[in-house]
C-alpha cells in the first residue's frame, strides 16, 4: 500500500499564502492519541463530531514531529492545528490568536488517509478525488486553504497579517475554475478551499428555512499553470 511521504525541513517563518476557516474541523490537528502525538482530523456531520486519527505510518509520525517543531519555533507548546496546502506544503500557525506568524515545516506527497471513526471502521483518503465530477458531494472532512471568488467573477486570495489585509491574484483567471464554482453557486461571492491533492471544494446551501444546511461539494481540479506561484 502506498503511504504518506513527508519531507521535513528545518522550520522557518512562512511569508506565503495562509488562512483558515475558523473552527476545529477546518484544519488538521496534532493531538495526544494513545499517549503519542499524532495527526487527526475532525469530521462533523449534523450535530456529531468524530475525531479521526491518521492511518499509522512513518509518514504520519514524521508529520506530527514536524508540526510540533513548527509550534516550538513559534513559541508554542506541542500539539495544535496545521494545514497542508494544495501543493503539499505543511503550514503551522502560531498558537496565539493574536499572532499571525506561520511556519513551514516540510512537504507531503502521497495519500492522506485517516481512520473512519465516524462509522467505526474503514479509512478515507483526503487526497483522492478519483471518480468525482464538479457538483458531486464531498463526503469527507472539509479541510483546505480558503480562497475567494468575487461577485464579479474574480479569483483571489485574501491575506491578513498584523498590518492589515491584502488581495492577492493568481497568475491568471482560470475560466474553467470560475465556471465550475458558478455551476455550484450561480451568483454572489463564493468562498472555496484549495485542498491537498490539487482540487477545490466549496459548500452550497441545501434545503429551505430552518432545515437549510451547507453541504460540501467537489469543484474540480486546480490548473497550476494559472494558479498562484509555489511559494517557498
Amino acid at each position: 500500500m502506498t503511504r504518506l511521504k513527508v519531507a521535513p525541513v528545518a522550520p522557518r517563518v512562512w511569508p506565503g499564502r495562509y488562512a483558515r476557516i475558523p473552527g476545529g474541523p477546518a484544519a488538521f490537528h496534532v493531538r495526544l492519541v494513545d499517549g503519542r502525538w499524532w495527526p487527526v482530523v475532525e469530521w462533523v456531520v449534523d450535530d456529531t463530531t468524530a475525531e479521526c486519527p491518521m492511518v499509522a505510518s512513518d509518514g504520519a509520525a514524521a508529520l506530527a514531529a514536524a508540526v510540533n517543531a513548527g509550534k516550538a519555533l513559534l513559541g508554542g507548546e506541542r500539539g495544535g492545528s496545521f494545514l497542508i496546502n494544495e501543493r503539499g506544503q505543511i503550514l503551522v500557525p502560531a498558537s496565539s490568536a493574536n499572532d499571525y506568524s506561520v511556519a513551514i515545516v516540510g512537504e507531503c506527497s502521497g495519500p492522506l488517509q485517516f481512520e473512519n471513526s465516524r462509522v467505526g471502521s474503514g479509512i478515507f483518503d483526503l487526497a483522492d478525488d478519483s471518480g468525482l465530477s464538479v457538483g458531486d458531494i464531498w463526503d469527507r472532512p472539509y479541510v483546505g486553504v480558503p480562497h475567494q471568488l468575487s461577485r464579479r467573477g474574480e479569483l483571489y486570495f485574501w491575506k491578513e497579517d498584523a498590518t492589515g489585509g491584502e488581495k492577492i491574484l493568481p497568475l491568471a483567471q482560470d475560466g474553467a475554475q470560475i465556471g465550475a464554482l458558478r455551476r455550484l453557486r450561480s451568483y454572489g461571492p463564493v468562498r472555496f478551499v484549495a485542498a491537498y491533492g490539487g482540487f477545490a471544494l466549496t459548500k452550497i446551501p441545501v434545503g429551505n428555512g430552518p432545515r437549510q444546511r451547507w453541504e460540501p461539494r467537489y469543484a474540480g481540479r486546480i490548473d497550476f499553470r494559472m494558479w498562484f506561484r509555489k511559494e517557498n
